[in-house]
């Protein structure tokens, strides 16, 4: 799966930003565009341009998100594509900061990655591959948290669970945080 467009990527975020109570009129006003150039992006019928992109996301970032009930969000371009090469984890997982969101306490949210390859010792590849961590009202992901521990830790655990078959390579395809409906 190739990396997201800037339209993707606006579509995404205004989305986000819509779903969190600001609306296109405000994101327009905040980045210095017009309310309907802003939906054109949304609708992807356009795409913004580097700078006022970078307007978008500095905003995007700035702002709280929440997990709405059945949301899901991609989450892939935060992290790095290749997570174990030569049987070595490659730590740690994210190549930037990732997005805080926030859910009811007792919110099924999980965080899911899903690899493209996972070849062990053996040369078998198991491209099917999913690592999860589920939590509803758990101590180990707290409202805010970006998950990235919780992966970290299903990942190392897979490795450790591989006895005779040590990993060699895995790179992911997704990596998605959702909410369940309650």
């Amino acid at each position: 799966m190739a990396r997201e467009s800037r339209g993707e990527k606006a579509q995404r975020m205004i989305q986000d930003l819509n779903i969190s109570g600001i609306s296109n009129a405000e994101i327009a006003r905040i980045i210095g565009k017009n309310r309907s150039t802003v939906g054109r992006w949304l609708k992807g019928q356009t795409s913004p341009r580097k700078g006022t992109g970078g307007r978008l996301t500095r905003l995007w970032k700035r702002t709280s998100k929440v997990l709405g009930p059945g949301g899901t969000v991609s989450l892939t371009s935060f992290f790095r594509k290749v997570w174990v090469k030569d049987g070595e984890p490659i730590l740690p997982l994210s190549i930037e900061p990732l997005p805080t969101y926030s859910w009811p306490s007792n919110a099924p949210v999980s965080i899911v990655a899903y690899m493209k390859d996972w070849v062990v010792s053996t040369g078998a590849n198991w491209p099917d591959k999913v690592l999860s961590s589920t939590f509803k009202g758990s101590d180990s992901m707290t409202l805010g948290s970006t998950g990235e521990p919780e992966i970290t830790d299903a990942l190392l655990k897979a490795i450790a669970d591989m006895n005779y078959n040590p990993l060699e390579y895995a790179s992911i395809r997704d990596v998605l945080l959702r909410r369940g409906a309650e």
